[in-house]
C-alpha cells in the first residue's frame, strides 16, 4: 500500500493503490485548497512533488505556470497515486472573515425571558410530583401552557428543588424551556452567538443576551471549501447521497463549534450558549441543518423551507463532542432559492426602504445578491459574481489573507500597493484585482470590450504612460499578455493579472452591473434617480469607489449620491434578532414583502449582461 509523506511536518497518509492525491489529502484533514471542487480546472490544489513519479495528466500544462511545473508542482485532483511520494503542501495563510459591522440598538422585545420561581412545596394533602408541581407554577407565572419539559432538565429538577426549597431559575424561548437552575445568580453571563454563515468564510460574535455587548468575535474559512469554492459545487456534492450531505453538515458544525470557542476563549468566560441565530444564504442554511439542498439548483428553483426556524441545538446534529451546543438555534428567513437571511439579515439592520429613498443594496461574497428600495417596495436579484472578486478563477488571485494585495494606486507616474500585512505579495484579492483593471481601462491599456494591449500595441500610444507600457509583460501560462503589478523580487514571483484575469473580472461585473439594471428597469427606475448605495460584506467595504464607477461596477448613468461601506451587515442582522423578538419578526416581514426576480433564462438579462460586460470609455465622466 503506497504512503505519502507531508514534508516538513512528517505527517504519513497511507493510500489504496490508484486513489485520488487530493481526496486523500482531503480526507486527511488537510485543507487542499479547491476553488473548482476538484474538476481541474482552477489549480488551486498544487503541491509540489519531491519523490516518487506520478504519471503527468495532459491537462496540468494549460493549469500550471511553465516555471511552476519545472520546479516539481503537480494538480492534485488530476493525480492518481500509485507508489510512495513525499511532498510539499501549499502555503495557505489563513483566511479572515469580516467580523466588524455597523449596527443600531434592537428594538425592546427580548427573544429569551427569566423567571425566579418560589413553587409550593409538597404537603401530605399535595403529593404531586416534581415534574407536574414545576410546570404547574410556570405555567401559572408566565399564562401559558408549558406541555414539557427537557430531559436534561428533568434530570437537575429533583436536586434542584430541595436544595434550595423549591426555589428556581428558569430561562426560556416562548413556550420552550432553555435553561433550569438555582436561584439567583448574578454572576451567570446569558450568552447568545450571531452566526454569519457565508460559502466562503464563518463570521461569530459572542453577545452577552442581557446587556447585548459584543463580547468577542472570532472568524476563519468556511471547511466545506474542500468540495469547491461557489455555492454551486457545494449543492452538487451534497446531492450525491446522504453521506456527501452529512459530510458537509458536519465540517459547518464543527467549523462553528471551533470559532464559538475561541470566542469564549477570548472573553474569558465558560457559560453556556443559550441562543444562536443564523444568517446564511440558502443553501449554508440548509446544510448547516443537514437539509437536502438539491431543489435549489434546478428549475424552478425551489429551497426546502424559506420562513424562519426555531431548532434545538441537538435536533441540528450540535452535541458532544462537539464544544459549546447551543440550546436554540434560530434561522433568519429566505427570500428564494439564492437570496437568503444574510441578506434579510442586512435589508433589517439597515430598515432599507423606509427613508422613501432609492437605494441599492449590494452584498458582493461567493455570490452577488442585489437589493432595491424604491417607493417602500423592495426588489431582489442575485448573480454568480463573486468567484473573481474573491481572487478564485484569477491566476494568481486569492482570498485576503496575508500577502494578498489589496489596494493598487497609479499617481506620480508610477504604480504602488499595499499588500496586507506588509508581507511579500503572493496573491491579489478582489479590491486589488478591481484597482488594476480601474487603472488599465482609465488608462486605455484595456478596451471598451475587454482587450488588455500588448507591448507592441501600447508602444504606438503616447498618450499611455511609461510606468504602465513597461509593465506588458508575456503571461506566464503562455496564453498571452500579462499586466505586471508587482515584480518579482528576492523569492517572491510577483504578482501579475493577465488577459484571462480581465475576461474573469469582466463576467462578474457585467453580471452585477446587468442584475441591478434590471431590478432599477422592473422598478421603472432610471439609473440616475438611484441615490444610495449601500455596500455590504468585505470586498464592498473596503473597494474603491472611484475604481468601482470607472470599470462599469453599477449600471451606466448611475451616480449614487451617498455611498456607504456598512461592514458585516449579515452577522449585524443575527445579533439584532438574536437579541429582540420584534427583529426577527421585521426580519421575516422584509423577507415576505420583497420581489424576487430570477434572472436565469430572462432576455433582459441576457441583454443587459452582453451591454454592461463592456468597460466605460477612458474619457467617461466618474
Amino acid at each position: 500500500m503506497p504512503t505519502i509523506s507531508i514534508f516538513p511536518s512528517g505527517q504519513k497518509i497511507a493510500v489504496s493503490p490508484g486513489s485520488n492525491l487530493l481526496s486523500t489529502l482531503q480526507a486527511a484533514g488537510l485543507a487542499i485548497p479547491s476553488s473548482c471542487g476538484g474538476r481541474g480546472i482552477c489549480g488551486k490544489c498544487r503541491v509540489k512533488i519531491l519523490t516518487g513519479l506520478v504519471p503527468t495528466h495532459p491537462r496540468e500544462a494549460s493549469i500550471l505556470p511553465t516555471h511552476l511545473q519545472e520546479e516539481g508542482w503537480r494538480v492534485a485532483c488530476l493525480l492518481t497515486v500509485d507508489n510512495d511520494l513525499t511532498l510539499v503542501l501549499p502555503d495557505n495563510a489563513p483566511l479572515r472573515a469580516m467580523a466588524d459591522f455597523i449596527s443600531r440598538e434592537p428594538m425592546d422585545s427580548p427573544q429569551l425571558w427569566l423567571l425566579e420561581l418560589d413553587i409550593p412545596p409538597p404537603t401530605p394533602e399535595d403529593k404531586r410530583d416534581d415534574k407536574l408541581r414545576f410546570l404547574s407554577e410556570l405555567s401559572r407565572r408566565r399564562g401559558q401552557n408549558f406541555p414539557r419539559i427537557p430531559l436534561d432538565g428533568l434530570s437537575r429538577l429533583p436536586g434542584i428543588l430541595r436544595e434550595h426549597r423549591y426555589r428556581c431559575q428558569v430561562i426560556g424561548f416562548d413556550n420552550t424551556l432553555i435553561r433550569l437552575s438555582r436561584p439567583g445568580r448574578p454572576d451567570d453571563r446569558h450568552l447568545g452567538v450571531a452566526l454569519d454563515l457565508g460559502t466562503t468564510t464563518l463570521a461569530v460574535a459572542l453577545i452577552d443576551m442581557q446587556s447585548g455587548q459584543v463580547l468577542a468575535t472570532a472568524s476563519g474559512a468556511n471547511p466545506q471549501a474542500v468540495h469547491g469554492d461557489d455555492v454551486v459545487s457545494r449543492i452538487e456534492y451534497a446531492s450525491r447521497g446522504e453521506t456527501e450531505l452529512h459530510e458537509l453538515h458536519q465540517l459547518v458544525l464543527q467549523g462553528v463549534a471551533e470559532l464559538v470557542e475561541k470566542a469564549k476563549e477570548t472573553a474569558k468566560t465558560s457559560d453556556p450558549v443559550l441562543l444562536l441565530t443564523l444568517a446564511a444564504n440558502p443553501a449554508m442554511n440548509h446544510i448547516f441543518l443537514g437539509v437536502d439542498p438539491q431543489g435549489l439548483a434546478t428549475s424552478p428553483f425551489l429551497p426546502a423551507f424559506r420562513d424562519s426556524l426555531v431548532l434545538r441545538g441537538e435536533d441540528i446534529g450540535w452535541h458532544a463532542p462537539l464544544p459549546s451546543p447551543p440550546a436554540l438555534v434560530i434561522t433568519l428567513p429566505n427570500i428564494a432559492a439564492y437570496v437568503g437571511g444574510d441578506i434579510v439579515a442586512g435589508l433589517a439592520t439597515h430598515r432599507l426602504g423606509e427613508d422613501g429613498e432609492n437605494t441599492l443594496y449590494f452584498d458582493i461574497g461567493t455570490n452577488g445578491e442585489i437589493v432595491l428600495a424604491t417607493g417602500g417596495k423592495l426588489f431582489a436579484a442575485a448573480t454568480a459574481a463573486g468567484p473573481a472578486f474573491e481572487g478564485a478563477r484569477i491566476g494568481q488571485g486569492m482570498r485576503a489573507a496575508p500577502g494578498a494585495v489589496t489596494v493598487v494606486d497609479f499617481s506620480a507616474g508610477r504604480v504602488s500597493t499595499q499588500v496586507m500585512d506588509n508581507v511579500p505579495a503572493r496573491g491579489i484579492c478582489g479590491t486589488g484585482l478591481l484597482d488594476t483593471v480601474a487603472i488599465l481601462v482609465q488608462h486605455g491599456l484595456v478596451t471598451a470590450g475587454g482587450h488588455l494591449l500588448t507591448a507592441e500595441e501600447a508602444a504606438a500610444r503616447p498618450d499611455i504612460p511609461t510606468d504602465l507600457k513597461k509593465r506588458l509583460v508575456p503571461a506566464r501560462d503562455g496564453s498571452g499578455v500579462s499586466f505586471q503589478v508587482v515584480w518579482p523580487e528576492g523569492e517572491g514571483e510577483g504578482v501579475a493579472v493577465s488577459q484571462k484575469d480581465i475576461r474573469e473580472f469582466q463576467l462578474a461585473k457585467g453580471a452585477l452591473a446587468a442584475g441591478a439594471a434590471i431590478l432599477l428597469k422592473t422598478a421603472n427606475i432610471p439609473p440616475e434617480a438611484v441615490s444610495t448605495l449601500i455596500l455590504a460584506g468585505g470586498f464592498g467595504s473596503y473597494l474603491n469607489p472611484e475604481s468601482a464607477l470607472a470599470v462599469g461596477l453599477l449600471p451606466p448613468g448611475t451616480k449614487p449620491v451617498t455611498l456607504r461601506g456598512v461592514g458585516n451587515a449579515s452577522l449585524a442582522g443575527a445579533r439584532l434578532s438574536l437579541l429582540s423578538r420584534r427583529e426577527t419578526e421585521l426580519a421575516t416581514q422584509l423577507a415576505e414583502a420583497t420581489f424576487y426576480i430570477e434572472l436565469s433564462g430572462l432576455a433582459d438579462f441576457e441583454v443587459a449582461f452582453a451591454e454592461n460586460m463592456l468597460f466605460p470609455s477612458p474619457n467617461a465622466d466618474i
